[in-house]
């Protein structure tokens, strides 16, 4: 495929290369024009093509990442073994891009990659995304927010309480009786 052909980073994917329902918004594949990535990650085999500069921009850990004293850094293909599934990853570096694909399927995997990469903005848009499109149950919202300090998920879902089964069904380990 030569340079004209390329598809530049931003642009819709034609075909769905995600597990997920919907398309990725953001291509991070070899397709892309070579002019815009200048790192090469793998997650379970499957290689997204990077802007280093971009990715540590979001993140202290992917800074470290590709520093000169990190043993991978000079790889032409940096594996990530704690990183998965790759479309969680998929999720996080499209949330970092400006995209925002956040489902009920792929939350856990973003928040742990977020948390781990210690990256603001994912965990920004992953709380907004409970607090106001998510189907989960509220005690796993909860769980979600405790586990990540998400202090105005808390909030919201302690707003819905209005009787003693309503904070049951949020606590159930609790007594509230």
């Amino acid at each position: 495929m030569d340079s004209s052909s390329k598809r530049p980073a931003n642009q819709m994917e034609d075909s769905d290369e995600t597990t997920s329902s919907k398309k990725a918004c953001f291509d991070f594949s070899e397709g892309i024009d070579s002019e815009l990535y200048d790192g090469i990650l793998e997650v379970e085999e499957r290689r997204f093509y990077v802007d280093k500069k971009h990715l540590a921009r979001h993140s202290e850990y992917s800074k470290n990442l590709f520093s000169k004293n990190y043993a991978d850094s000079k790889k032409e293909i940096i594996p990530l073994e704690d990183v998965v599934p790759a479309d969680a990853f998929q999720h996080f570096l499209e949330l970092i891009s400006g995209g925002n694909r956040l489902n009920d399927d792929v939350i856990g995997g973003v928040l742990k990659i977020s948390a781990m990469w210690f990256a603001e903005v994912p965990l920004e848009k992953a709380e907004e995304y409970l607090l106001k499109n998510s189907n989960l149950a509220p005690m796993e919202k909860f769980m979600i927010a405790e586990k990540n300090n998400f202090n105005d998920l808390k909030i919201g879902l302690f707003a819905t309480v209005k009787t003693a089964d309503d904070l049951e069904s949020l606590l159930p380990d609790q007594d509230v009786s």
